[in-house]
């Protein structure tokens, strides 16, 4: 079950990264994101809970790879 639970949390990160960069932050919604990840948009607040906790998540591993690179 936990392979699972991890497997839709991964398709929303991707999509939401494909939609993000594509159409950017404010014309990327939530209900856009469920539709192309194929759960619905309540099911995304399982994992998220907001677009603007998404959009971190999605950013998190940018920033901090470029934190890593500055401190070198």
């Amino acid at each position: 079950m936990q392979v699972l639970k991890e497997d839709i949390r991964g398709r929303i990160l991707t999509v939401a990264r494909q939609q993000f960069e594509k159409k950017g932050y404010s014309k990327t919604s939530m209900r856009e994101i469920s539709e192309f990840a194929g759960v619905g948009v309540g099911n995304i607040y399982n994992y998220f809970t907001s677009k603007d906790e998404l959009f971190h998540e999605v950013v998190r591993p940018v920033l901090c790879a470029l934190e890593a690179m500055l401190q070198e």
